[in-house]
Parts: C-alpha cells; structure tokens; sequence
C-alpha cells in the first residue's frame, strides 16, 4: 500500500513539474520567437537601407557586421520581454490600458549600426540619417504597434479573450508558488512513507527526468514533427526556452539520483568513524 501511494505521489509530483515548467516556458517561446522575427526584418530593412542610400559600396564584410550587431542585441528579447505582459493586458481587457513605446531600443540599434559603418571608412549623409531613422521613428513603429495591437484586439472573439485572462491567471506568481508549494507537500509525504530525510531523492530525482524528458525532448519533436507535416518549418517558432528548462531539469534529476546514491555513503563512513575511536577504547 506504502508503494502504491509513494508511486501515485510521484506521478502527481511529475505533473506538477510539467505544470510548472510548461508555464514558465510559454512566456520564453513567445519571446524568443517575436525575438526571432523581429530581427530579421529589422536586418533586412537595415542592411537594404544603407545599401540603396550608400554613395559608396559597402563590403560584405561590413554587411556581414552590421548583421551580426542587430542579430546578437539583447536589447530587442528585453524589450519583448518589456512590453510583453503589456501586450498582454491591452489584449485580454475591455477598455484601453495605454500606449507600448519601443523607439529607444530600436534607435539605439540604428546608432550601433552607424558606428560600425564609420569604423570602416562609410560616412553616412543626413538625408541617409534620417531614412535610416524613419526605420526607428517613434510616430511610425509605435504607431504600428499599437495599431497592430488594437486590430487584433478588435478581431479577439470574446472566448479568446477570456483565453488570454485565464493564461494571465495560469502564469501568475502566485499560480506558481502554490505548484510549488504541492510538490514541497507531495515530497514531504513520500518521506513520510519512506521513514527517511533522503530516500525521497530518488522518487524526486525520477520525477525530474521523466519531467524533463517530456518537457525538452519529447515535446519539442512532436512540435516540429507536426510542422514538417503540414509544411510550416519556416513559421519562426523558436523553442529554445522548451528545450532549456528541460534539460534544466534533466540535469536536476540526475544530480538527486547522485546525492539518493552519496548520502548512505557518507553516513555508513561517518559511523564507521565514529565507531573507530570507541573500539580503540575498548581494546586498551
């Protein structure tokens, strides 16, 4: 009976890891996706600016640079990461709750990729400046945030809204500290059964790579195996924040099956030595 209720805590405990592992990663796939996308077409509307608006021919070598400056911003994921809960809100209520403004960050690529072409010799004109900048200008990239935010709102049946309110609930911090709180809970009673402050390890450790293992191996593959099938590879759907968590938790799993392995180890030496000084005793 012990056994039974040791191994149904442990399936709930692989739940809840799932659970909580799928809505930490949601967040990071939008992301990282949006990220994705957003830097090509800023590369490719960038790089084909300066080259049409360039009195001189600018080599591929300082092409290649350019493109590697905006590919590798940070900023862009943060600003995402920013603005997204933001989105979010404007999206799942029923009024209006404000303006998204991203000018800065994208300004401030465009003045990376300015120095980069005057490190190598290519001046850039005013009038080439400022086209450069209607690429970042706050009235019109603003204006087709928020106007692309507000046409999607609108075309929002009232069911997928109600979508959005309940994925806000879900990945709440509180909806995460209480999974947490369950698997404190579940791990306390598998001690319990097992009469041991250690012995839980190994049902935890299980539960991490089977988690794990759904999580950042399995899933990830029927995504994509699913995308081969209908012929949307090119969808941009970056699931690197899947994949990260779950080998987080792979990588979890098996440092609790080691310690499960070490701690019996260690206190069958710590007896033993403690036992060393008291035979000593004896014998004398």
């Amino acid at each position: 009976m012990k056994g039974f209720l040791r191994g149904i805590l442990t399936v709930w405990i692989t739940v809840l890891l799932m659970a909580f592992t799928l809505l930490l990663s949601v967040k990071g796939v939008i992301i990282h996706t949006a990220d994705t996308m957003m830097k090509k077409e800023l590369t490719d509307h960038v790089v084909s600016t300066i080259v049409e608006n360039s009195a001189s021919d600018i080599s591929d070598e300082v092409i290649d640079e350019v493109k590697d400056t905006i590919q590798n911003n940070p900023e862009i994921k943060q600003m995402m990461d920013q603005y997204f809960d933001q989105a979010l809100d404007i999206l799942s209520s029923d009024g209006s709750t404000g303006r998204i403004d991203v000018s800065k960050e994208l300004n401030g690529l465009i003045d990376e990729g300015e120095k980069i072409l005057n490190d190598h010799g290519v001046t850039i004109t005013e009038e080439q400046r400022e086209e450069l900048n209607s690429i970042a200008s706050s009235e019109e990239i603003n204006n087709l945030v928020n106007d692309t935010i507000q046409d999607v709102k609108e075309d929002l049946p009232s069911s997928t809204r109600g979508v959005l309110k309940t994925y806000k609930s879900l990945t709440s911090g509180s909806m995460k500290v209480g999974i947490i709180v369950l698997i404190i809970v579940a791990l306390i009673l598998i001690a319990l059964l097992k009469k041991s402050y250690y012995k839980w390890l190994s049902n935890f450790g299980g539960s991490l790579l089977a988690s794990g293992i759904i999580v950042g191996v399995i899933l990830p593959f029927l995504f994509n195996a699913l995308l081969s099938l209908i012929d949307e590879e090119d969808l941009g759907i970056s699931l690197f924040s899947l994949n990260m968590n779950g080998y987080i938790l792979i990588a979890l799993g098996i440092i609790s099956i080691v310690l499960y392995m070490i701690i019996p180890k260690l206190i069958m030496k710590k007896k033993k030595d403690s036992t060393l000084p008291e035979e000593q005793e004896s014998a004398s």
